[in-house]
């Protein structure tokens, strides 16, 4: 977030969980990449390999019951498609989750998000990624 006095570089929307893509790079994924044997992700297999996690049960009961409660960061790489910057479990449990029925007042087709634009410079993007995602 931006300090008092000073322009933040995101701004708040709710976006549909379709629009938004795994980071096939996240360097908190890249072990598990060199220990599965492939050379990159998909998003089949991230989205795979996150659901195997420990700690997602957690996540994805907490989801269940109420919805996101912290946004999740995403960067826009054109308008209505979205690259995930820091928030991978909670979109992947969305997902998993979509074809359930929510509680009152939550929501399992929409996230949200503080948004870098498209127009973000790749270096700041770069220096957010490492940021939001170690």
């Amino acid at each position: 977030m931006a300090k008092s006095g000073s322009t933040s570089l995101t701004y708040l929307k709710q976006i549909p969980v379709k629009q938004i893509k795994l980071d096939l790079e996240n360097p908190r994924y890249y072990e598990a990449l060199v220990a599965s044997g492939d050379s990159k992700w998909t998003e089949k297999k991230l989205e795979d390999h996150i659901l195997a996690e420990d700690d997602i049960a957690d996540i994805f009961g907490s989801i269940k019951l109420k919805g996101v409660i912290d946004p999740v960061w995403i960067y826009e790489i054109k308008s209505g498609s979205y690259v995930m910057v820091e928030g991978s479990r909670r979109l992947v449990s969305l997902r998993k989750l979509s074809t359930e029925r929510p509680p009152k007042g939550v929501s399992y087709t929409e996230i949200l998000a503080h948004v870098y634009p498209k127009t973000t410079d790749q270096k700041i993007m770069n220096v957010q990624k490492v940021i939001l995602q170690t």
